[in-house]
């Protein structure tokens, strides 16, 4: 399946691609998981042919993982993470905040396909989730130290990525160490001290900061990660690291937040396999005409056609040897 794809064309390779991710975002939990394995196994055969469908696949595969030993979407998660998360974690990290600040609720049901025969609700979980999360950031993280030298940390290491994106995992780390949950708190601020971060070090990135926390204080979807930015934006304002001072001046004027738009609902059950199956049988009929085109006028078909260039190939090549062309 993963050669058909890669020696289809762009357009059709993502046509397919859009139907296997969608059918990763399924309420159906064992068509989700039978997706969730399609994507884990393309990611391993298209290697770097994957990185054009990260920004789409990785938060299916996000969303998809469950609080379950030997989870196919976490192993999902880890095994792109350990091919792209020094090559390209720009396109990894907007996946992983979203999905940290999705769970912020005080339940949250997890329907299964691998211990359970449905939907089974877990009560207080949600910060059990975040902590999953934080730890595919650590491992993101130890990527991309790895290629630092001696005494550098994740600002200094400019042998991997770029200065801006390793600033916005360090200030990404600076507003979930903000989280209600203490177990939560302690697994981000141990990640933030491994990659360096200190009071100097938030001093550096303050700007960054207060322009992350301005930007998701409007986000038009996610309700957690408008009161997470508010509340942090008057922390820091209080502290007078933001604001000039004058608090309450600067929490005044903050530009309005815009009308929060609903959530996209999740697709239906089977859409994805259906979108596929359509995609089949549309790939199917376009190959069939195709064969029918390719038959030479007055009835003569591709391989007639193909014997006769052949033999005015033969007698090209006989006038040339008759002319002396060796």
């Amino acid at each position: 399946f993963s050669e058909v794809l890669l020696r289809l064309g762009k357009r059709q390779r993502d046509t397919f691609m859009s139907a296997i991710i969608l059918g990763g975002r399924s309420p159906e939990p064992n068509e989700r998981r039978g997706f969730i394995l399609v994507l884990d196994f393309l990611l391993d055969a298209f290697k770097n042919d994957f990185v054009p469908y990260l920004r789409a696949a990785f938060p299916v595969m996000l969303a998809a993982i469950l609080p379950e030993p030997d989870d196919p979407a976490y192993r999902a998660c880890d095994a792109v993470i350990q091919r792209f998360g020094a090559a390209c974690p720009e396109l990894l990290l907007p996946g992983m905040e979203d999905l940290f600040f999705i769970c912020q609720f005080d339940t949250f049901v997890f329907p299964t396909a691998v211990k359970h025969a449905g939907n089974y609700q877990c009560k207080k979980l949600h910060w059990q989730m975040r902590e999953t999360y934080l730890k595919l950031l650590l491992k993101l993280c130890e990527k991309i130290l790895e290629h630092k030298k001696f005494g550098q940390d994740m600002l200094t290491c400019d042998d991997c990525s770029s200065r801006p994106v390793r600033e916005s995992i360090m200030v990404l780390l600076e507003v979930m160490k903000e989280d209600g949950d203490p177990q939560v708190q302690r697994q981000a601020k141990h990640i933030l001290r491994i990659c360096g971060g200190q009071p100097k070090t938030t001093k550096e990135v303050m700007p960054t900061l207060e322009s992350k926390l301005l930007k998701m204080r409007q986000d038009p979807l996610y309700e957690m990660k408008r009161k997470t930015a508010e509340a942090f934006l008057k922390v820091l304002a209080e502290a007078g690291e933001v604001g000039e001072g004058d608090a309450k001046a600067y929490m005044d004027n903050l530009p309005k937040q815009p009308e929060q738009e609903a959530i996209p609902e999740p697709p239906e059950p089977k859409s994805g396999a259906n979108k596929l199956i359509e995609v089949l049988s549309i790939e199917s009929s376009a190959e069939q005409n195709e064969k029918e085109e390719e038959a030479a006028p007055g009835g003569e078909t591709a391989a007639v056609a193909e014997a006769s260039a052949a033999r005015e190939e033969r007698q090209d090549r006989e006038q040339l040897a008759r002319e002396g062309f060796r």
